[in-house]
């Protein structure tokens, strides 16, 4: 790619409906609005996003009496300019992703990230961009290798998926490349509200994930080729080498650290 080819940005900012529990911690109505660096969270992600010379448009999932409350000045300001495109949430990610795919226009590709991605950086972004064009799939997610990230910050506890290939985890990065990447959506929206149905997720992703999980047989490859033949997109799960690519805020351990990483001067580094 060069800057002349643009990517729409979709950024998630909903809010659990039982309320955040980093939320409630800071006393905000949003976890959006909780503050690192003497900023709201959300104006961390809106200036890279903003800043980043592949971008296009910006697409902001969020309650609307909360995008328009004025805590933060600078998505109120990119409100006012009509810089960023407001749409409201739905019940769950998935379903807000696909509300903001309604007139999205597919001849650009989308990025997905969300608004508890604070230490997202252009380089970041950069090398996501680089490795999800390497392939002609359709859609993209950005996994990161555990050791890496627990090597550089050995008090983070993240999700972990263990392959034999190795324990990775996600880095709230997706791409839709193409209008099939659609499909992933919906097959993992399926997925999303049977979560609390363990036996029906387990049809949905098929039998022979399982037993490979519970033998620890389970590899990047067979998950990729099995969601394939499901959804019938192509996927690409490429692997980033940066660890704050998989540092996100979902638990008050997360914030405390990301706020340290700030203290250390990480806001400079960002605009470097």
């Amino acid at each position: 790619m060069n800057a002349a080819d643009k990517i729409n940005i979709l950024i998630l900012a909903g809010t659990r409906p039982k309320g955040d529990p980093v939320a409630k911690a800071e006393g905000v109505t949003s976890k959006a609005f909780v503050e690192i660096d003497g900023r709201p969270m959300i104006d961390h992600v809106l200036e890279t996003l903003s800043t980043w010379k592949f971008t296009g448009n910006i697409i902001l999932s969020m309650p609307k009496h909360e995008a328009e409350s004025g805590k933060s000045q600078l998505l109120r300001h990119m409100l006012n300019r009509q810089s960023i495109k407001l749409i409201e949430t739905s019940t769950t990610p998935c379903r807000s992703i696909l509300l903001g795919l309604e007139g999205i226009p597919t001849t650009h590709a989308l990025l997905i990230t969300t608004a508890d991605h604070p230490l997202l950086t252009h380089a970041i972004l950069d090398e996501f961009v680089d490795k999800a064009f390497q392939k002609p799939v359709d859609f993209v997610a950005a996994l990161a290798a555990t050791d890496m990230v627990e090597k550089a910050y050995p008090q983070v506890k993240r999700t972990r998926i263990p392959l034999v290939d190795g324990v990775v985890g996600g880095c709230n990065l997706f791409m839709l490349k193409t209008p099939q990447a659609r499909q992933v959506i919906e097959f993992w929206r399926k997925i999303e509200e049977n979560r609390k149905k363990p036996f029906k997720m387990a049809l949905l992703l098929g039998v022979s994930i399982l037993l490979r999980y519970i033998f620890n047989k389970l590899s990047l490859q067979h998950i990729l080729k099995t969601l394939e033949a499901k959804t019938g997109a192509t996927i690409g799960l490429p692997l980033l080498s940066n660890p704050h690519a998989a540092i996100d805020v979902d638990k008050k351990e997360d914030l405390a650290l990301v706020r340290e990483i700030f203290k250390e001067g990480y806001a400079r580094h960002k605009r470097a």
